[in-house]
């Protein structure tokens, strides 16, 4: 088909993508130009269609751009033509025409900006006749490994059998393997269990069946370095199948141990109290959600203890908020102290504290986790160079004892706290043992 005479279609897809004045500067560039999202060939230019021998859209458009690039250098731009962006020198590397015919180009990428898609435009500069070949080997191979080496991200380039071909100065920091060491070797040495024994048979399934759900995608993994420390990595693969039919993986890993610290830091915030460490309100409840379920399953008893201080009040209002603060922080160790691992305790007030306690024996068992509660506060507290002594007010209600319903069970264990806190502070009322008018008591 003659050039001038094909059809404008491609030309009304260029013109929508990044706009008629735009597509018609790239109709009168010398050099040939592909259009790419992050791999596919959207667009060529008229001085592409010569040059490349292309003879209709069908040989190139919607095709990846790895297509035309000689192999050796198709596994690095699988690093995304973001990559490449940056590099206003150019990148020397060989393409291929549709006749076979290798070409020495120098490629230069530019981001278009766009409003729903990531476009690139490549513009390849025809420089065969200016480079002797031993000199652009060298040149060639030179810049690959300097992008390699310095590109931050863990890169690995294995064979269809999962054998390390090639690993780039990223890699050697992230897992401690010179490069050395790790050629050769089946990739799983960058794995922990259960990932290392799984992979051989993952890689002899893809072999077999030619399916996989790993290709081109963002997910999440664990590595292991060369010391046995285990850390958590982004991991993307891309295959690459060379006109032999010999495929190659490139993996691109990133360690994401300190996004995963910092996500970890802030879950904590989120469901523990700031001053005392314990759990929160909205812990407490994901907690006692659990509780039920587990009471489901075995059918053992489990109890609520609220738990309110006595006298706490006096010493936040005669020595200060840093006073009541430190207070709090050694009630708080100590009831920790004395739960049982299983157990929770946590802050949901100012001075108000509440305790699951499963896996009973029986339900009055619970009577002797509060006791040591009540125990644990007889020691005095030395607050600023005095002695005092704080007791504490304790609601407990039970399940199945008192009642099936998880709301009502904290209610009734809060009616119970409130009528020991009436009938004279530091000690505990079992809601089982309220007379009907003080179970009514605190409604009214």
């Amino acid at each position: 088909m003659n050039i001038s005479t094909r059809k404008n279609s491609e030309d009304l897809v260029i013109e929508n993508l990044i706009g008629r004045g735009a597509s018609d500067i790239l109709k009168r560039v010398q050099n040939p130009i592909f259009v790419c999202d992050k791999t596919t060939i959207l667009y060529v230019n008229a001085q592409a269609y010569r040059v490349f021998g292309f003879e209709n859209p069908s040989n190139v458009v919607n095709r990846p751009l790895t297509d035309f690039v000689e192999d050796q250098f198709a596994d690095i731009l699988m690093l995304g033509l973001d990559a490449f962006a940056e590099e206003t020198d150019g990148i020397p590397l060989k393409m291929m025409e549709m006749g076979g015919m290798m070409l020495d180009v120098k490629m230069m990428v530019t981001s278009i900006p766009h409003d729903s898609a990531e476009l690139y435009m490549v513009e390849c500069q025809d420089i065969t006749e200016f480079v002797a070949a031993s000199q652009a080997a060298r040149s060639r191979e030179e810049r690959i490994r300097s992008i390699l080496q310095t590109v931050n991200e863990a890169i690995v380039i294995i064979d269809e059998y999962g054998i390390v071909q090639d690993i780039n100065g990223g890699c050697e920091n992230m897992f401690g393997y010179q490069k050395a060491e790790a050629v050769g070797k089946n990739v799983s040495i960058f794995m922990p269990e259960p990932y290392k024994t799984q992979h051989s048979d993952y890689m002899a399934k893809y072999l077999l069946t030619g399916q996989s759900t790993m290709f081109n995608q963002l997910r999440e993994f664990s590595g292991e370095r060369k010391d046995g420390e285990v850390f958590p990595l982004e991991l993307s693969i891309a295959r690459v199948t060379d006109r032999h039919g010999r495929q190659s993986f490139t993996g691109i890993m990133r360690d994401i141990s300190e996004r995963k610290k910092e996500q970890e830091r802030l879950t904590y915030i989120a469901y523990h109290d700031r001053l005392t460490g314990l759990p929160n309100r909205a812990l407490f409840e994901e907690n006692l959600a659990q509780a039920k379920a587990r009471y489901q399953r075995s059918q053992k008893p489990m109890g609520i203890i609220f738990i309110d201080l006595d006298n706490f009040k006096p010493i936040n209002d005669t020595m200060g908020h840093d006073a009541g603060d430190a207070a709090l922080i050694e009630v708080a160790n100590r009831f920790k102290h004395v739960m049982r691992g299983a157990d929770t305790i946590a802050r949901i007030g100012g001075d108000e504290f509440v305790a699951i306690v499963e896996n009973l024996q029986n339900p009055e068992d619970v009577v002797i986790i509060a006791n040591k509660v009540l125990d644990s506060l007889t020691t005095p507290f030395t607050l600023q160079g005095k002695d005092f002594v704080m007791g504490a007010s304790l609601g407990i209600a039970t399940l199945p004892n008192d009642t099936n319903d998880l709301e009502k069970l904290i209610d009734y264990a809060d009616q119970a706290m409130y009528e020991s806190k009436k009938a004279g502070r530091n000690q505990y009322r079992l809601y089982s043992t309220l007379t009907e008018v003080e179970k009514n008591e605190k409604q009214v």
